[in-house]
């Protein structure tokens, strides 16, 4: 009911930013994402889009006759353990498309793809088979005109916000490109990974999907779309960096994650570090929803996150966030300090 209130509560003020200024989003259908995201339809992946769509009855007409090509099976095997979540969609970032070879390195602290290298990258052999022997592309193209109303749709809703101003202006740094990537599949959520230029500069995505109750045609609820993907997704970008930055120090109060281990596993947070990162994009979204549209609606989403979502530890951050934006010449990064400290005081009271 808080979160019902507080989108309800912003619609009234959507339009309150000014519209998008040199820095554009780009806003688009992926024919890269799309062949992995059938490949993960094709293989009853769990975390598909539960709308009941025309176009899975398009997709069933096109390829059901693929469900036992080995790329859809190696990643239902894949899926079950370590290649799930956020990271098939990370992975497929990194190559290009339609060649899919590496175009932009794995970093070292790519755990996932340095650990299965061989078995991801017959994935890939398989992928790109696939992709050929089932005539993808041109089943793609004749989407064209689907894809385009779903993006027009999409493009509409974001349009009176600029969302790059408020980013750029918060976390004090420039990225290099946003790039909002839309797929009918793709459950009714986001993944926010982004990939480091050689300049070491980045490119910002936020893979996003229709709500789980569309009808035949994909629906993204204005409000949840605008406030809840595209500022939690974007947020990943800049977050995570900084947990990765301070984790030797803020894995030692790992004990913290027993207490809400069942609240974040139900949520796909699985672990002490998933939990941070989580932790500190939900306070960093609240700060950004203050500093748009005020105290009234930033305390109705903090109070849904705290209540509904068990982020418990999401008032000391919020504490360590306030500190930062009231010390104008430092960068966001410097707020690790004041996390470790927060937790550090959590231990002695909640860890036995």
């Amino acid at each position: 009911m808080i979160r019902i209130t507080f989108f309800s509560l912003l619609t009234a003020f959507a339009a309150a930013l000014p519209a998008q200024g040199n820095k554009q989003l780009s806003i688009r259908v992926d024919e890269k994402a799309e062949l992995l995201l059938t490949v993960q339809y094709l293989s009853d992946y769990f975390l598909i889009s539960e709308a009941e769509l025309d176009y899975k009855k398009e997709l069933e007409v096109a390829f059901s006759a693929y469900r036992e090509h080995p790329a859809v099976e190696l990643f239902k095997s894949m899926s079950q353990s370590y290649f799930a979540f956020d990271k098939p969609i990370e992975f497929i970032c990194h190559y290009s498309f339609p060649e899919l070879e590496v175009a932009v390195p794995f970093e070292e602290n790519h755990l996932i793809y340095w650990k299965y290298r061989d078995t991801l990258g017959l994935f890939i052999h398989e992928l790109k088979d696939f992709y050929e022997r089932s005539s993808f592309h041109s089943f793609f193209e004749g989407q064209k005109p689907f894809y385009d109303s779903v993006v027009a749709d999409v493009r509409t809703k974001l349009s009176n916000t600029d969302y790059i101003r408020l980013f750029e202006a918060y976390y004090r740094s420039s990225q290099a490109s946003y790039n909002v990537i839309i797929s009918p599949l793709l459950h009714s959520g986001g993944f926010g990974p982004r990939l480091k230029r050689p300049d070491g500069s980045n490119d910002l995505f936020a893979f996003i999907g229709p709500s789980a109750d569309s009808g035949a045609f994909p629906q993204f609820n204005t409000q949840y779309l605008a406030f809840d993907l595209i500022l939690h997704e974007f947020s990943h970008s800049f977050c995570n960096p900084v947990i990765n930055m301070y984790y030797e120090q803020l894995e030692k109060f790992e004990c913290l994650y027993d207490p809400i281990a069942e609240a974040m596993e139900k949520q796909g947070y699985g672990n002490w570090k998933t939990c941070l990162y989580e932790h500190l994009v939900r306070a960093s979204v609240v700060r950004l929803v203050h500093r748009a549209f005020g105290e009234k609606y930033a305390q109705a989403l903090r109070q849904w996150e705290v209540e509904e979502g068990s982020f418990v530890h999401l008032d000391g951050i919020l504490a360590v966030l306030e500190d930062y934006e009231g010390n104008e010449g430092v960068a966001f990064n410097s707020i690790g300090p004041g996390l470790v400290a927060y937790f550090e005081g959590q231990v002695g009271t909640v860890c036995k």
